[in-house]
């Protein structure tokens, strides 16, 4: 069964979220920011679904490609508009918006990739049921990113390890999304049994996972990949099972070792299905 809506869409999901996070923030700017700053991003937050949905709505993928485009562009105003809040408004929390907003710039930027006709892109069939995370260790549940870390060592690789497991689950689900669209022969192409190493702009699975390399930290993005930056402790693999012909498992596992050899492991466990009857 083909999605039947946008609001389907875990980008479009996503993006309400930070809306409604970006109404609660600026709630607590003063006053003076209310032809400002608070109507600006109010403004560029509502921006990101809006055009989602809308070029979802298109007949043309192009048109498609451009809405999202649309919407990033909109994100990239409103990241601007935070960083310049937070310096201003020292006072007020922004470590949820911001977790939020880069989580559909990544989402987005995949999407990009993929729909793009001349990277052969994929459309969106979006499956996700649930996300189990398991943590091994003395770990906690935590949906931060690196960017927004003040804690200790070990509390902070918590943070970092929890985001790159859900990350992958999200590369994945983003690989599978354009096969229905695209009318690709299966549902699942480009999914294969194995496991893999992906990074945030890949576009499909093809290098295999090896536990000697290790992710790469970009200080100027705030990124984790395997194109630019320097060694990380964390190793990230991907895991495709086929249950059957209609059903796939995707195990993200991320883990790392500190300084006095003590190891720790985060697995993000989710389920995609082909809903055609």
């Amino acid at each position: 069964m083909q999605l039947e809506s946008y609001k389907q869409l875990i980008v479009w999901q996503r993006s309400i979220e930070l809306v409604k996070e970006i109404y609660k923030v600026t709630d607590k700017f003063p006053k003076s920011e209310l032809y400002g700053l608070i109507s600006q991003m109010r403004r560029a937050a509502i921006s990101i679904p809006s055009n989602i949905a809308e070029g979802y709505k298109r007949k043309n993928l192009g048109e498609y490609v451009q809405f999202l485009s649309i919407a990033d562009a909109s994100a990239a105003e409103l990241e601007t508009q935070l960083i310049i809040s937070k310096d201003l408004y020292k006072h007020i929390d922004f470590i949820k918006a911001l977790s939020l907003l880069e989580e559909v710039q990544k989402m987005l930027v995949s999407l990009i990739r993929k729909l793009n006709p001349k990277n052969g892109g994929q459309v969106m069939i979006e499956a996700l049921i649930a996300i189990t995370i398991t943590i091994v260790g003395l770990l906690g549940i935590f949906s931060l990113t690196s960017r927004s870390l003040s804690l200790n060592s070990v509390a902070g690789s918590q943070y970092v390890a929890a985001n790159l497991a859900g990350e992958g689950i999200e590369i994945v689900k983003n690989i599978i999304d354009g096969n229905r669209l695209q009318k690709a022969p299966t549902w699942n192409q480009e999914i294969n049994n194995g496991d893999y190493q992906i990074d945030y702009a890949d576009i499909k699975l093809e290098t295999p996972y090896n536990q000697e390399k290790t992710l790469l930290f970009d200080p100027e993005t705030g990124l984790y990949g395997y194109s630019a930056g320097a060694p990380a402790v964390y190793r990230r693999k991907i895991n495709i099972t086929e249950i059957s012909a209609d059903e796939i498992k995707v195990t993200s596992t991320v883990d790392w070792t500190t300084r006095d050899n003590a190891e720790f492991k985060i697995i993000a466990e989710d389920y995609f299905f082909n809903w055609r009857p």
